[in-house]
C-alpha cells in the first residue's frame, strides 16, 4: 500500500523531473528538441566535393559524419555559432538542399506521468523489481495505437468497485437517466431504482460499492485513468467500467453473478449500453448450468467473457475451474506469470500459484506483486489470475476502441492469434503464450491460424465410441470467410470435415470454431492431422495431435488426492460388458534417477462394482497417511473385462 507520505514524494520528484527534463509522454506533436552545435546538411546533386568543403569552412562547421546512402553531413558547428544562426547560414548557399538540426527522437512508445508508472513490469518491464526486460504486454508500444475510448463499457462482475477513487471514478461508467432523474425512481425503467454505476446483487440493492478491495484492483489493472499525473495507469487509459458486485469478502453466490450478467446483457440489448466485455475474475469447481448459460447468452448479445483460470497451482483440463473452464466460445480463460514470463508460483498454502491447461486454458498475462487502485484512494500490490484477467479485459477494450465494429469473436482471434509464444509456457496453455497488445493492435490478418481444443494432448479414446474432434481457426482479424477445416487420421479411420454451423456438436455458428464427431474404428497409437484451408487469400495451415484408440478401459480424469482422508476420483469408460465386479489397481510409482528405472511404491487393490454398462464410472478411494506426488498407472480388470493399464499423463499427489 503507498503511503500519503510516499506519494506525496514521488509527486516532489515527478515536478523535479518534469521541470529537468521535460513532459515524459513521447508525442509526436511534442515542442521540438535538437542537439545544439549540430547540423544535418545535405548539398543538391553534382555539386563537387571541393564546393561542399569550402561551404562547410566559411560556415566553420567540421563534417564529423557522412552517411553513404543519403550523402547527408553530420556537421559539428564552431563554438559560438547558434543552431539556428548555422541554418540561416547553409541554406543562403545555393549550393545546398536542405540544412537542419540534428532533432532528438523518443521511442514512439506512449508514456503515461501517473506516478507510480514505472512499477507497472506488466506494461513495461525495464527489468525493475528483479524482473527479465520486456516480459510484458508491450503496453506503450500499443498506446501509439490507442488509448481506448469511453464509448467501450466493461463490466466488472466481482466485489463491487470504489468508484469514487480518484484514480477510477472518471472512467466509471454512469446511467446517465438516473443520474438526471428522481431520487428512489426507477427513470429508464429498466427495475432497478438508482443504479447509477451498476446493482450490487450481493446486498440486493443498486450500489455496488467496493467493501473488499479485490473489484477495485481489478478496475484499476482493466482502466485506471491515464496520464493524469497520479496514481497508476490501466490497459486502457480511456473506458467506463460498469460495478456489478456479487462477492463479500467470503465470496458469492452463482445466482448473484447470474444477475449480475444478465444485468449487463439488459443494459446493451434493451437500453443501448455499449457493454462490450465482461470480466470474471471468480471462481470455483462446481459446474452450473445456469452459469453456463448465461454465459452463452452473452455471446448471442456480442460480449466478450474474460475469466481468471484459477489460483490452485493445477491442471484445469483434469481440474476444472468455471466459469473460465465451461467448454464456450466466448469465453477467454487466462493464467498468470511471473515478471520472467514464467507461469506464476508461490511456495504459500494461501497461493500456490497459477492454474493452467493445455486446452481449458487460453492465454497468460501478468499477474504477479500487479500494482493498482484500492479503496479510498490507496494503492496496493495483488498477485493471481485475477490480475492476469484483468490485462486481457484492458486489451479487449484497447482492441474495441480501435476497432468499434469487430464482434467478440473478432476480438477473442485478435487476442489468441498475437500472443508471444514462450517456451517457458509451450504445453501449459492453449496458445504457450503472453498476450502482447501492441501485436493486436497492429497485427495484419496475412496469414491463417489454428488450434486444436478437442480432444486434448495425449489422448486416450474408446474405439466405437463417438469423440468431438474441436478446433480454432482464423487469423488475428477474426474467423476467415470461405475457410474449410479437414481432418485425418493415421490409423485408417476415414477422414472427415469439421463444421462451424451451429448444429451439434458445434455450438455458435460462425465464431471461427469448427467441430466434427468422430467414431474411433481401428484400435492403437493415432496421430489426428486438422488442416484449415482459405484458397485463395491464405495458404494452408496443419497441426497434429498424437494419441491413442482404446480397446479396453479408459480412464478420463484422473483428480489426485490433496491431503490425507480426501477422496481421489478417477473417470472413465468402456469398463466391460458387464454389472458385476470390477478390481482397480492403483500404482504409485516414482522415477529412480540413479538407476533410471521406474521404482513402485505401493499397490492398492479397491473392489468396485460398475453401476452402468459401458457408461463412465466415478470411484471413490479415501487415503490414509502422508500425501506425495506420484507418477500413477492405473490397471483395471475383472468381470468380463479385458485387463487394460493406463499411465495417467502427469504427475498426481496421492496418499499411500
Amino acid at each position: 500500500m503507498v503511503s500519503l507520505r510516499i506519494l506525496m514524494f514521488y509527486w516532489a520528484w515527478a515536478c523535479l523531473l518534469c521541470f529537468l527534463l521535460g513532459p515524459p509522454a513521447a508525442f509526436c506533436q511534442q515542442k521540438s528538441t535538437y542537439r545544439e552545435g549540430e547540423l544535418l546538411v545535405k548539398f543538391k546533386p553534382r555539386v563537387s566535393l571541393k564546393a561542399s568543403s569550402a561551404a562547410h569552412a566559411r560556415v566553420g562547421s567540421r563534417v564529423n559524419k557522412c552517411f553513404t546512402k543519403t550523402g547527408v553531413h553530420l556537421v559539428k558547428l564552431k563554438a559560438g555559432l547558434t543552431t539556428t544562426k548555422a541554418v540561416d547560414l547553409y541554406k543562403a548557399n545555393p549550393d545546398v538542399a536542405y540544412a537542419e538540426p540534428n532533432y532528438k527522437r523518443r521511442p514512439l512508445d506512449l508514456f503515461p506521468n501517473d506516478l507510480d508508472f514505472s512499477e507497472l513490469w506488466g506494461l513495461h518491464n525495464t527489468g525493475q523489481m528483479g524482473g527479465t526486460p520486456d516480459a510484458d504486454i508491450d503496453a506503450p508500444e500499443a498506446w501509439q495505437v490507442t488509448t481506448g475510448s469511453n464509448g467501450v463499457i466493461v463490466a466488472l462482475i466481482d466485489s463491487g468497485v470504489d468508484y469514487d477513487h480518484e484514480d477510477l471514478s472518471d472512467n466509471m461508467w454512469t446511467n446517465d437517466a438516473e443520474v438526471n432523474g428522481s431520487p428512489g425512481v426507477d427513470d429508464d425503467g429498466n427495475g432497478y431504482v438508482d443504479d447509477v454505476h451498476g446493482i450490487d446483487a450481493y446486498s440486493d440493492d443498486t450500489d455496488p460499492m467496493e467493501e473488499d478491495n479485490h473489484g477495485t484492483h481489478c478496475a484499476g489493472t482493466i482502466g485506471a485513468v491515464g496520464n493524469n499525473g497520479i496514481g497508476v495507469v490501466g490497459v486502457a487509459w480511456n473506458v467506463k467500467i460498469m460495478a456489478l458486485r456479487f462477492l463479500g469478502i467470503s465470496g458469492g453466490w452463482t445466482s448473484d453473478a447470474i444477475d449480475c450478467l444478465e444485468y449487463a446483457i439488459m443494459m446493451k440489448e434493451d437500453f443501448g449500453h455499449n457493454v462490450r466485455v465482461v470480466n470474471a475474475s471468480f471462481g470455483g469447481a462446481d459446474y452450473s448450468q445456469a452459469e453456463y448459460e448465461a454465459i452463452l447468452a452473452a455471446a448471442y448479445a456480442d460480449i466478450l467473457f474474460v475469466a481468471s483460470a484459477g489460483n490452485d497451482s493445477q491442471d484445469n483440463d483434469v481440474h476444472p475451474c468455471y466459469p473460465s473452464g465451461y467448454d464456450l466460445p466466448n469465453i477467454i480463460s487466462v493464467a498468470a506469470t511471473d515478471r520472467h514470463d514464467s507461469l506464476l508460483y508461490f511456495n504459500d498454502p494461501l497461493f500456490t500459484g497459477s492454474n493452467w491447461g493445455e486446452t481449458t486454458v487460453d492465454v497468460t498475462a501478468p499477474g504477479q506483486a500487479i500494482l493498482s487502485c484500492k479503496r479510498g484512494n490507496w494503492y496496493g500490490y495483488m498477485s493471481g489470475t485475477s490480475m492476469a484477467a484483468s490485462y486481457v479485459s484492458g486489451l479487449a477494450a484497447l482492441i474495441l476502441a480501435a476497432n468499434p465494429a469487430y464482434s467478440w469473436d473478432q476480438v477473442n482471434f485478435n487476442i489468441l492469434f498475437t500472443v508471444d509464444p514462450l517456451a517457458s509456457l509451450d504445453g501449459l496453455v492453449l496458445t504457450g503464450g503472453r498476450i502482447n497488445a501492441n501485436t493486436a493492435l497492429t497485427c495484419t490478418p496475412d496469414q491463417l491460424h489454428l488450434y486444436l481444443l478437442k480432444p486434448s494432448s495425449g489422448f486416450s479414446v474408446p474405439k466405437g465410441k463417438p469423440a468431438v474432434v474441436k478446433v480454432l481457426a482464423g487469423t488475428c482479424a477474426g474467423p476467415a470467410a470461405d475457410a474449410s477445416v479437414t481432418v485425418d487420421f493415421d490409423n485408417g479411420d476415414p477422414s472427415m470435415v469439421l463444421h462451424d454451423d451451429g448444429i451439434d456438436p458445434d455450438l455458435v455458428a460462425g465464431d471461427g470454431q469448427y467441430a466434427g464427431s468422430w467414431t474411433p474404428q481401428v484400435a492403437g497409437p493415432v496421430t489426428i492431422t486438422a488442416t484449415t484451408s482459405a484458397p485463395p487469400a491464405y495458404e494452408d495451415v496443419s497441426r497434429d495431435l498424437v494419441g491413442e484408440v482404446a480397446s479396453g478401459p479408459v480412464i478420463e480424469k484422473f483428480r489426485g488426492l490433496k491431503e490425507p482422508g480426501t477422496i481421489l476420483r478417477i473417470i472413465g469408460q468402456n469398463f466391460g460388458d458387464n454389472q458385476g465386479d470390477s478390481v482397480l489397481h492403483i500404482n504409485r510409482m516414482t522415477f529412480d534417477s540413479t538407476s533410471n528405472r521406474i521404482k513402485t511404491w505401493t499397490d492398492t487393490k479397491i473392489r468396485i462394482r460398475l453401476p452402468f454398462v459401458n457408461k463412465a464410472c466415478e470411484w471413490f478411494i479415501h487415503g490414509k497417511g502422508t500425501c506425495r506426488k506420484r507418477k500413477v498407472w492405473v490397471t483395471v480388470g475383472g468381470g468380463d473385462s479385458s485387463i487394460k493399464t493406463l499411465r495417467v499423463k502427469k504427475p498426481v499427489t496421492l496418499c499411500p
